[in-house]
């Protein structure tokens, strides 16, 4: 009877070991899985602050091109207001060249 009771208690303890290695091995991938959650979270976290970076210079550019195409439309109203106050000042508001035949390059 006492062995049978002893063999009863063995099987139990190596149940609950099993069972333990078990939950173990569960906490294991648990924690490796947070891990990894936790890696891929931050991977993400830097590349969405590279793209913001990336965004940042690509509107700083935009505002480049614009406040240059802003300065080039300036300088062209200056040199037609320019061009228009010459021709005011020519004899008899005539064009300038407008009397001379237009010449021909390499015909």
């Amino acid at each position: 009877m006492e062995a049978e009771r002893e063999a009863y208690r063995a099987q139990h303890r190596l149940e609950l070991e099993k069972f333990e290695a078990q939950l173990a091995a569960e906490e294991a991938r648990s924690r490796a899985a947070e891990e990894e959650a936790l890696r891929m979270a931050q991977l993400a976290e830097e590349q969405a602050q590279e793209l913001e970076g990336e965004a940042n210079d690509k509107e700083r550019e935009a505002r480049r091109w614009e406040a240059q195409a802003v300065a080039v439309a300036a300088e062209r109203s200056a040199l037609l207001e320019e061009l228009e106050q010459t021709k005011a000042r020519l004899p008899g508001g005539r064009r300038a060249g407008a009397g001379a035949p237009a010449r021909r390059q390499g015909h």
